[in-house]
């Protein structure tokens, strides 16, 4: 399934042997999918996996640990699947843009998802990290317009977007927000490009051209 063509998962110790790990993970995300985060428990992902329950913990530290891994597989997973639609004449920043909106369009579309991620951040106030396939992106933007970001600013500047993800969409869901998906994905994608030194009449171009490509997809 996907989790095989991973590198070494984030938070796990070091192992010669990762494959112990990869069934957790794979465990995890069904049951997190099919259960929501709540209802599942590590006895449950240790018994789906058919390992020891001990190992979970040596791998993963929590059950929180573990679910903010699968909710980061998860995006990556759509992330991959909006890209292999035809994105053809868009730039990299108007890719970024049109993949955030159609990845929560996708995750809206699958009730285990939702509810999974919902949850995640309800019960635990968890910030998922940005997928491997939304960091390449962004390095791609940063050199297409020779932009001086560091490393260390660029996760950064992560860091405030998944926070902000995570409180906008958990209003949104709540009905707390006047806005629609596409207006969160607006917030958090152009203050990700303030932050890295786009200028507004840029951001601006990128967002409209954006939404045109967004508006085939309804």
């Amino acid at each position: 399934m996907r989790f095989k063509n991973y590198l070494q998962p984030e938070n796990v110790n070091a192992t010669e042997d990762n494959i112990t790990a990869l069934q957790i993970l794979d465990a995890a995300y069904d049951l997190f999918v099919e259960r929501g985060y709540r209802a599942v428990t590590l006895r449950d992902v240790a018994s789906r996996a058919n390992v020891n329950l001990g190992l979970i913990p040596y791998y993963f530290q929590s059950k929180e640990n573990l679910a903010k891994r699968v909710c980061q597989d998860i995006f990556e997973e759509l992330f991959q699947k909006v890209q292999k639609m035809d994105l053809s004449g868009l730039t990299n920043a108007e890719k970024l843009y049109v993949i955030g909106v159609l990845q929560w369009r996708l995750v809206k579309q699958n009730e285990g998802f939702n509810r999974f991620y919902n949850e995640l951040i309800d019960s635990t106030g968890a910030t998922n990290s940005p997928s491997d396939s939304f960091v390449a992106t962004t390095w791609h933007i940063i050199r297409d317009y020779g932009l001086e970001v560091t490393k260390v600013e660029n996760e950064i500047y992560f860091t405030a977007l998944k926070g902000a993800e995570r409180m906008l969409v958990f209003r949104y869901n709540r009905g707390e927000l006047g806005l629609t998906l596409e207006d969160i994905i607006d917030l958090l994608i152009s203050n990700y490009f303030y932050n890295i030194g786009l200028p507004d009449q840029e951001i601006a171009k990128i967002i409209s051209s954006g939404r045109r490509f967004c508006e085939n997809f309804q």
